[in-house]
């Protein structure tokens, strides 16, 4: 578990049995976890703000750059099956929806920036797909890594996934 405890403080990992363990000392403005290279292990990925941009710790040891930008939000998931999770990005304006994949590359995902993202197996086919709220654009279904979708023409106030049983 990360805990972000602020200026002065920073980012801290707690591990139940070990204690707490100083991870870096500026304080981010967001963090998601994913295993980014597929080994098991999960890694963290850190917003550290406009000055610093995107940084993943990566097997709690290193620390490697991925994007200068700050981003509006970021989530990650394995979008091609593949075992190894994908990062996705909201650059904002004018830069839209990025994806980081298999912890080698970018592509941009879309042009517009998103007001929600939320990841799940809508289809039950195995891979993530995306659902993201694009304000006035509506609701659309990024499916399979590879389809777009219109799922609703309206923006929604909130969204979550899960499933039903």
């Amino acid at each position: 578990m990360f805990i972000d405890f602020g200026a002065p403080f920073g980012l801290w990992r707690f591990r139940y049995g070990v204690g707490w363990t100083a991870v870096h000392p500026f304080s981010p403005d967001d963090t998601v976890t994913g295993d980014l290279d597929g080994n098991g292990v999960g890694d963290l990925v850190v917003d550290f703000g406009v000055a610093y941009g995107v940084w993943a710790l990566m097997n709690n040891a290193t620390w490697v750059p991925l994007h200068g930008v700050s981003p509006v939000r970021m989530t990650t998931a394995d979008l091609d099956g593949n075992g190894r999770d994908d990062l996705v990005v909201d650059c904002g304006a004018p830069y839209g929806l990025w994806i980081f994949g298999n912890n080698t590359i970018w592509r941009q995902l879309h042009g517009r920036s998103a007001q929600n993202v939320v990841v799940g197996d809508i289809d039950g086919g195995g891979r993530a797909d995306l659902v993201i709220d694009f304000g006035v654009g509506g609701l659309w279904l990024f499916r399979n890594n590879t389809t777009w979708e219109q799922l609703h023409p309206l923006s929604p106030e909130a969204i979550s996934f899960g499933r039903p049983r």
